[in-house]
């Protein structure tokens, strides 16, 4: 009988998530990394532009270019080049699923390739992108404490989620291995073998 993929990954499961976690690796380079451009510059940046408040007409929104980043500088102040102002910026959004996306989700493919925590991460870091996003437009409406808000949310809440849901999955993981111990299949002797 000729094995299957499945058997042969459950075989070699180390093997596998390596493999798996350069392939999101890749994935994350060769796709996912320009869909966070590109969701930055025909996504946020006009739904950003379109909040028609006069607190959010007091700002100029600027996409980096080749960047997954959209600034907001209050109007009149960006002079020369972005890249010399972005210091000036009142708030910087990022589009979510990053680097502190991709490294936890390569470490927990590489961890238990068999196991789809990493779509559990995924969906976490989802989650908390889009409520920064919501948190964002808010700041730009109208609640100057809602950049602040935003800010904390990126530097203190992401990091730290990205740190303890891996950190929380692969202990949960290790737990349910050593719970469910390894099958130690006996060879049966053959005929006219003692027992």
């Amino acid at each position: 009988m000729r094995p299957t993929v499945l058997s042969l990954a459950r075989r070699h499961r180390r093997l596998t998530g390596v493999l798996f976690a350069v392939a999101l690796g890749a994935a994350y380079l060769g796709v996912l990394r320009p869909l966070r451009v590109l969701g930055a510059e025909a996504v946020a940046l006009p739904l950003f532009e379109a909040v028609g408040t006069p607190r959010a007409e007091g700002f100029d929104l600027v996409a980096r270019p080749g960047s997954a980043d959209v600034y907001a500088f209050p109007e009149g102040t960006l002079t020369t080049g972005l890249t010399e102002d972005e210091m000036a910026a009142v708030a910087r959004w990022s589009s979510p699923a990053g680097a502190l996306f991709v490294l936890p989700a390569m470490f927990l493919i590489a961890a238990f390739p068999l196991r789809r925590y990493w779509l559990l991460w995924l969906g976490s870091h989802l989650a908390v992108g889009a409520g920064a996003l919501g948190v964002f437009v808010i700041g730009l409406g109208g609640a100057g404490w809602a950049f602040s808000l935003y800010s904390f949310s990126q530097t203190y809440v992401l990091e730290t989620i990205s740190l303890a849901i891996p950190l929380l999955l692969w202990l949960a993981g290790r737990a349910e291995e050593a719970a469910d111990p390894p099958v130690v299949v006996h060879p049966t002797p053959a005929v006219g073998e003692a027992a």
